[in-house]
């Protein structure tokens, strides 16, 4: 198995100003393959802190992924750090001089002597073409070492790797087999899933950990063999059953969407204290355009009762967090999208506005579909951030369910939500 090592360079991310996404995001995508990640290191934006960690990692691993560094500014030096560390010079990449001007010319930026530098990179490298971004990324063989260099931005660095660098790693060290199995669940909580697991003993053998997220809790299980992985999944699915929504690379959004084209499903959906961030994860699935009509966000109780159609009466009697606010919010969005199924989320999501009767985290879900109309009170803990996100993915498993059991024709069962 080949060794590797990761090299982030940004002043920003030792600041804290800007959350390393990049190396994690490489060190998943690297168990793909026969590559064991070794090393982590960040640097600042300072020449010889770059090469002094290019050198010790040159020693240490067989492949260093580096990205950062490659942009227009002066503090931009990577590619300079890189020629220097390898005493190979910096040359002008004519063909890339063409792709830059013309990328330039599209975006309406400057020509300039700081865009320019882009273009030069160390002698002998190979280049990766930036889908997104005007830096090219770059990759050498060096003494047996292959280097890849990429942009910092991570919609850039991950287009780029996964274009571009995983056809390399592949013919470097082939790939690995599968190593794990993640099952994803959610509506069942962390105790309740181990005593499910335990207790059967379908997992006795297995080396397994259990990770609670603002999606569910995942299962992670080290495979003993890749033949296992459906004697798992159906047995698993016996004990836990609907609470499973899938694996691996699976999504709520993705799921939803499926389900939702595959049956010719319209969805809509209605958000007071999560303000879009539902529709935000369903509008984040390309193709998401096929099934999701709309939403709205009904943050005051003037849009609830105004857009809606949440008579005062109910606001006034049981308050916009109510599980009757969110049966009228569910059929008014309903009916205004002449959508097929639609959600609605009521809440506190702190961290004040809470009372002894409705605590922070108090959150009521409403679920409108072409037969019935039910609601749903949780109590989500965390801080805004986390119940505002733990409501947006109980809504779109309300949903799952909801549809499977529409297209399956079965009557709802709140047990299995």
């Amino acid at each position: 198995m080949k060794s590797s090592g990761i090299l982030t360079v940004g002043s920003e991310l030792l600041r804290g100003s800007v959350l390393d996404t990049n190396s994690h995001f490489i060190s998943c995508r690297l168990e793909k393959f026969l590559i064991e990640p070794k090393i982590k290191i960040t640097v600042p934006d300072v020449k010889y802190a770059i090469k002094r960690e290019l050198k010790r990692l040159l020693k240490e691993v067989d492949i260093i992924f580096i990205t950062g560094g490659l942009g227009p500014t002066p503090d931009d030096l990577t590619a300079e750090a890189l020629s220097e560390a390898l005493s190979l010079p910096l040359i002008k990449y004519e063909e890339e001089e063409k792709k830059l001007l013309s990328k330039l010319k599209k975006k309406n930026l400057p020509i300039n002597e700081y865009n320019l530098k882009q273009i030069y990179l160390p002698e002998g490298v190979s280049v990766m073409d930036n889908k997104y971004g005007t830096a090219p990324g770059f990759y050498i063989k060096h003494n047996g070492i292959y280097i890849f260099c990429m942009p910092g931005v991570p919609s850039e660095m991950r287009s780029m790797f996964i274009d571009s660098v995983e056809g390399i790693l592949e013919d470097i060290a082939g790939r690995a087999e599968k190593k794990s199995l993640i099952v994803k669940t959610i509506g069942i909580s962390e105790s309740a899933l181990a005593e499910l697991i335990y207790n059967s003993g379908i997992l006795d053998g297995y080396e397994f950990s259990m990770i609670p997220k603002t999606d569910g809790v995942h299962i992670e299980i080290i495979l003993k063999d890749v033949a296992e992985v459906s004697i798992l999944k159906d047995g698993l699915s016996k004990v836990i059953g609907s609470s499973i929504y899938g694996y691996d690379e699976d999504t709520l959004p993705n799921i939803v969407m499926d389900l939702s084209v595959s049956n010719s499903f319209t969805l809509s959906c209605a958000e007071s204290c999560t303000a879009g961030l539902l529709s935000k994860l369903i509008t984040d699935v390309a193709g998401s355009s096929k099934y999701f009509k709309g939403g709205i966000t009904a943050y005051s109780n003037e849009i609830k009762s105004n857009i809606l159609k949440v008579r005062n009466s109910i606001l006034r009697e049981f308050g916009a967090v109510s599980e009757e606010c969110a049966r009228w919010m569910a059929e008014g969005c309903r009916e205004l999208f002449k959508s097929d199924f639609s959600v609605s989320i009521t809440g506190i999501a702190g961290p004040g506005g809470g009372t002894p009767k409705k605590p922070v985290g108090t959150v009521c879900l409403g679920i409108s579909t072409p037969n019935f109309t039910k609601t749903y009170k949780r109590l989500f803990s965390g801080s805004r951030h986390d119940i505002r996100e733990k409501s947006a993915y109980n809504a779109l498993n309300y949903i799952r369910i909801a549809m499977l059991n529409y297209r399956d024709q079965k009557p709802l069962n709140p047990q299995l939500l």
